[in-house]
Parts: structure tokens; C-alpha cells; sequence
């Protein structure tokens, strides 16, 4: 297991890129699992993330989403956030990737998911910001997360287990 650092850079379409130093927890070929601490409180939707929080994120070379897997600091599952994503590729100083704007939440404890972002999405593609094709790309990736979200789910944790993480 490498604990290499490593950069994630999130592209946004209609605001400036994020980039995060992370820590590689394994990868391969096209696939890389990182994680890092986030330092200060943070939100997904109206749900508070508190500092000291853990998230390990699953990325695969292509694919149309980002997984993360978020913690409290005592190890408790928050809930896993989706993002849906083009161009992503893993190579072996980070990863990047274009956010497509929506998100999918799944809630660490009762399982119930949540679309996060539709009206940004709207709101982003009527003032000219998202262009058309990118504004359906998104919708088409959110409707395939959300029938494939449990088995990606379970496809992580089989991979955490895999690499005795």
C-alpha cells in the first residue's frame, strides 16, 4: 500500500478549478483510491460534514462519476456523495476530472438518496454557462447512478476490503 501524495483537481464548468493534495491509498491500472481529512466543517446539501471528517474516494480512469466515501471522526459513516463527471483520468501524480454539476447523496444510515444541485444545474445551463450537451450528459449520468449507486457502493467496500484498508 503507497501512501503517496497526490492531486485531485476538480474542474468546474462555470467557476474556477479545486485542487486538493490527498493521500494514495492504492491504485492500479486507471483506478485510484485517495483520501484526505477535511480540516474544517463542510456541508453536502444541508448536511453538515464536521472537521476531522475522513473521505475516501474511489476514482476510475473514464468513468462517468467520482465515489466518496465519508466518515465522522470517530469512524462513523456519514453517507457516500456521488459526483457525476467527464474526461476522468487517474494517472500516478493525481487525478482530475470535470463535475458535471449534480451529485447524488446516499445517507449513511438509512440508505435514502438525494439529488443535490438540480437547480444550480438549470439555473447554470438558462444563463448560458453549461452548455446543452454537458447539461444532458449530467442528467443521463444522475439516472444511471441512481439505478447503479448500491452495487458501485458495495463494489468500494469490496475494494476496501480487498486492500485491507
Amino acid at each position: 500500500m503507497s501512501l503517496d501524495r497526490v492531486i485531485e483537481t476538480k474542474r468546474h464548468l462555470q467557476k474556477s478549478d479545486e485542487v486538493y493534495e490527498c493521500r494514495r491509498l492504492a491504485g492500479g491500472d486507471g483506478w485510484a483510491l485517495l483520501d484526505y481529512v477535511n480540516e474544517n466543517e463542510a456541508s453536502v446539501g444541508d448536511r453538515k460534514i464536521p472537521p476531522g471528517s475522513l473521505t475516501v474516494a474511489w476514482y476510475q480512469d473514464g468513468c462517468g462519476w467520482v465515489l466518496w466515501k465519508m466518515s465522522d471522526p470517530e469512524g462513523r459513516l456519514l453517507g457516500h456523495l456521488f459526483h457525476v463527471v467527464r474526461d476522468l483520468t487517474v494517472a500516478s501524480d493525481g487525478v482530475s476530472y470535470t463535475d458535471l454539476v449534480l451529485d447524488l447523496w446516499v445517507d449513511g444510515e438509512s440508505g435514502e438518496s438525494d439529488v443535490l444541485d438540480e437547480e444550480e444545474l438549470v439555473a447554470e445551463a438558462f444563463a448560458g454557462r453549461i452548455c446543452e450537451s454537458d447539461a444532458r450528459a449530467a442528467s443521463a449520468g444522475l439516472r444511471e447512478l441512481q439505478l447503479e449507486a448500491a452495487a458501485l457502493i458495495d463494489g468500494l467496500d469490496r475494494l476496501l476490503i480487498r486492500q485491507s484498508l
